[in-house]
């Protein structure tokens, strides 16, 4: 199949409400990490949610011999293992290439051969019986859960327990993983036989982890333990990245995600628009050469801001060329392999940069009629910087992610302020997500029992914790069914979240992008400031042969 066409989630029913290139796999998928990176190099960026975590603070070493193993389960399931700070931390977006889901990607069932050819990747002979099979009878143990950033996993345990999950089973969090390297720490840690039997991790970060052979392929079991309740029972688009590029099989559960949104000034906008175009903006954005056009009458070059360092633009890079129909490869609908062909230099890829090239500099290079409504300023502006332009009404239009929006604007102030998706495109509207997952260790001696645990983030009693770090719950597809979303400041916006989750991209997760994602960055900038055509060339050479 062309999977030139973006990723998607075609018919989800609802909702969703960096740093350095070591850094990647912490910052590029959670707004909240990236905030805390930008604080750690020296930028003050407000506390939009009190969360006092530090992505770079020190922490333990990763190969600290105190993990609790089944027979050891002393304590309560109340208890929290302090390692270093507890909290969860960021997670990320998606497998592959920008692609059309189908059916298959969004079930329990792996893809065929998944389960033979991943035989080998599972648990060791220490999970793993005589015949091969690993035991999933729940006898009850200890089941550490390592996170990051901040201190609002610390009822994880109440919550697991409210879920329903065993008495004899115990949640305690490791909070070892507070580095800017944690992925490093916990691949290290696997290898040692010190990890904790679960993780969270953002998309990018998740890539790296399959590729190292350190996740649990969840496929194989979803016949014989209930964890197959939760599997493919999200966003498609979410659901594809949580596969292995090469087998198709689950090796994550996709249970948080945050959208990027536009967010805009009403007043500014009130010589041209009414509530009621504002509402239907929600559900149907304005196209690139409508938006532009507007924001570039009602204020000119400055009007629009986002973030275009080379860490950042890949986002908006990613949106355009979806909307406009390309992607960065072609593959098969499924997650994009290190192996698979690399299409970003097609037409459509240059299409949509020269949309951006027009937009920024001025001119009339795309075929679309693009008026200039930003200025080169963007290429310096981290994640930071639009959200402060914005504030200090130096802009009309910002994009962010909807949890900033919601923690650094006032209550008061928020009804004058439009949310939706981005713009639209010969294709439609395509917008980010940052994802967040969790993986089971395969080297993990409570293998039921942790899989009972990871069975409970997509509950509604966790559901509420998710919440509070500024996060959307996928929950089974419904997440404004529960209360505590239903209730709040994001639910204000439902129809844009709903619509920005029918309608996700999601971010390659092959080496090349997410080991050099800064050179990536470097490159899209090159194809919007420069010679779009001989840049992406060279975007397109680096991420076939990785140089």
């Amino acid at each position: 199949a062309d999977a030139l066409a973006p990723t998607v989630a075609p018919s989800a029913p609802v909702a969703a409400d960096g740093t350095t290139d070591e850094a990647a796999d912490t910052t590029n998928d959670d707004p909240n990490a990236e905030r805390e990176a930008d604080e750690e190099s020296g930028n003050d960026t407000g506390d939009a949610r009190n969360d006092t975590g530090d992505a770079g603070s020190e922490t333990s070493d990763g190969s600290d011999d105190s993990k609790q193993g089944a027979g050891d389960a002393g304590g309560s399931r109340r208890s929290v293992l302090a390692y270093g700070a507890a909290a969860i931390g960021g997670i990320g977006l998606a497998y592959g290439g920008f692609r059309a889901f189908n059916d298959g990607l969004g079930t329990s069932e792996p893809s065929a051969g998944a389960l033979a050819s991943d035989d080998n990747e599972g648990p060791d002979a220490e999970t793993h019986g005589e015949d091969g099979d690993p035991s999933l009878e729940v006898t009850g143990g200890t089941v550490s859960v390592g996170v990051q950033l901040g201190g609002t996993y610390e009822g994880l345990p109440e919550a697991t327990a409210d879920a329903g999950l065993p008495e004899s089973i115990d949640v305690v969090i490791d909070d070892r993983f507070e580095a800017q390297d944690r992925v490093d720490q916990y691949i290290a840690a696997v290898e040692s036989g010190h990890a904790p039997d679960l993780f969270v991790v953002n998309s990018s970060g998740l890539g790296r982890l399959v590729r190292a052979g350190v996740t649990e392929p969840l496929s194989r079991h979803a016949d014989g333990h209930s964890i197959g309740d939760v599997l493919g029972e999200s966003f498609p688009a979410l659901e594809t990245r949580s596969r292995h590029p090469e087998t198709g099989a689950v090796h994550a559960v996709p249970y948080a995600f945050a959208p990027e949104t536009i967010v805009y000034r009403k007043d500014a906008f009130s010589g041209v628009a009414d509530e009621s175009t504002f509402e239907a903006w929600m559900t149907d954005p304005p196209t690139w050469s409508e938006w532009s056009s507007t924001v570039a009458t009602l204020r000119r070059d400055q009007g629009f801001v986002w973030s275009g360092q080379q860490f950042q633009i890949p986002r908006i890079f990613s949106e355009v060329l979806a909307s406009f129909g390309g992607g960065y490869y072609e593959v098969d609908p499924g997650p994009a392999a290190d192996t698979d062909p690399v299409t970003v230099a097609d037409d459509r890829g240059i299409e949509a940069a020269n949309v951006l090239h027009d937009l920024v500099i001025g001119g009339d290079t795309a075929d679309a009629d693009i008026e200039r409504a930003s200025s080169e300023q963007v290429f310096d502006y981290g994640f930071i910087e639009p959200q402060r332009v914005f504030e200090n009404r130096d802009a009309i239009a910002v994009r962010v992610p909807l949890s900033f929006f919601i923690g650094r604007v006032p209550e008061s102030e928020r009804g004058g302020l439009g949310v939706m998706p981005t713009p639209a495109g010969t294709a439609g509207s395509y917008t980010s997500v940052y994802g967040q997952y969790l993986v089971v260790n395969p080297n993990t001696d409570v293998l039921a029992e942790a899989l009972s645990v990871a069975e409970t983030f997509r509950s509604p009693a966790v559901a509420p914790l998710i919440v509070e770090r500024g996060f959307v719950p996928t929950l089974n597809g419904d997440p404004f069914s529960v209360e505590a979303v239903a209730n709040a400041p994001s639910a204000e916006y439902r129809p844009a979240i709903e619509y920005i989750t029918e309608h996700a991209v999601l971010e390659p997760s092959t080496s090349a992008w997410t080991e050099s994602r800064e050179t990536v960055g470097a490159l899209l900038q090159d194809a919007i400031a420069g010679d779009q055509v001989s840049a992406l060339e060279e975007l397109e050479a680096f991420l076939r042969d990785g140089e």
